[in-house]
C-alpha cells in the first residue's frame, strides 16, 4: 500500500505526538514547545527564530538559482527532479589523501596555532580511516568536529565537555566555508567556480488546539517549500502529498 493511502492515519499519529508535547509543556510550565525542545541544547527561542528568519530572508537567492537552472537548460516545465541537474560537472582533478591533508592544514591555519596543533594531532597517521572497504564508503569524519571535541575536552570538565548539535555544526560549517572560500578564490577556470558555487548553494538550504489532518500538513509543507523557492518548480501532481 502506498504511503499516500495512509496519509490520514499518519497525520493523526503526528498530531498525537504534538499533543504529547503540549501536555508536557503544560505540566512542566514551559512557555512553549519550542522552548522545551531547545532546552537540552541551551538555545533560546530567539536564536532559533533568528535562524529561521535569516533563512527565509535569503531564500530569494536559492529561488534565483533555480530560475537560472531552468533558463540554462531551456526547460518550459521545471520539476523538483530537474533541480538536481548540474550546470557544471566536477573538475577532473582528484585530490590524494596527502594532498587533501596539506590543503586542510593550509586553509585552517587562519584559526591560529592552538587550533593548528590540534588539527595536526587529529590528522596524524592511524587516526582516520580514509579508504573504502566492505560495507564502508570512502571519506573521513569532519575535522571541525574532531578539533572541537579535543578543545572541549581540554577546556571543560568531563560533564560539560559534550556540546549541543547547534554548536557542533558551527565548528563544522565554519571549516567548510573556509575551504570553499580558498578553493573558489584559487580556481583556475570559470567552470570550476560555477561548480563550487553550485555545490555550496545546494548544500546550504502545535501549541494551539487546532486539529491536524493530512491536508493541513500538506498545505503547511507546501507553504514552507514555496518560501524557500519551490514556486519556481512545476508540480507533477496537484495534491501536494510530498510531505509524507
Amino acid at each position: 500500500m502506498h504511503l499516500h493511502e495512509k496519509k490520514h492515519s499518519l497525520a493523526k499519529v503526528y498530531e498525537g505526538t504534538l499533543r504529547t508535547g503540549v501536555e508536557e509543556l503544560t505540566i512542566r510550565g514551559y512557555p512553549s514547545t519550542l522552548a522545551m525542545g531547545l532546552l537540552v541544547d541551551k538555545v533560546t527561542s530567539e536564536i532559533y527564530e533568528n535562524l529561521i528568519q535569516v533563512g527565509q530572508t535569503n531564500a530569494k537567492f536559492y529561488r534565483e538559482f533555480l530560475q537560472i537552472k531552468k533558463e540554462y537548460f531551456g526547460l518550459i516545465k521545471f520539476y523538483a527532479t530537474d533541480a538536481s541537474l548540474k550546470i557544471a560537472q566536477p573538475p577532473k582533478h582528484k585530490f590524494t589523501v596527502d594532498e587533501a591533508v596539506v590543503l586542510i592544514k593550509k586553509v585552517l591555519k587562519i584559526l591560529g596555532p592552538e587550533y593548528q596543533a590540534k588539527l595536526i594531532w587529529a590528522l596524524r597517521p592511524g587516526r582516520i580511516d580514509y579508504y573504502e572497504d566492505t560495507n564502508k564508503r570512502e571519506g573521513a569524519y569532519s575535522s571541525g568536529h574532531s578539533v572541537h571535541t579535543l578543545l572541549a575536552e581540554q577546556n571543560q570538565a568531563y560533564p560539560n565537555a559534550r556540546y549541543p548539535i547547534i554548536l557542533a555544526e558551527i565548528a563544522s560549517t565554519l571549516n567548510e566555508h573556509l575551504l570553499f572560500d580558498y578553493l573558489y578564490q584559487n580556481s583556475q577556470t570559470k567552470t570550476e567556480k560555477i561548480y563550487l558555487l553550485q555545490n555550496r548553494i545546494e548544500e546550504i538550504m502545535a501549541e494551539k488546539n487546532i486539529p491536524l489532518h493530512a491536508d493541513k500538513l500538506a498545505d503547511l509543507f507546501h507553504k514552507i517549500n514555496v518560501e524557500f523557492g519551490a514556486d519556481v518548480l512545476d508540480q507533477k501532481a496537484p495534491d501536494k502529498k510530498n510531505y509524507a
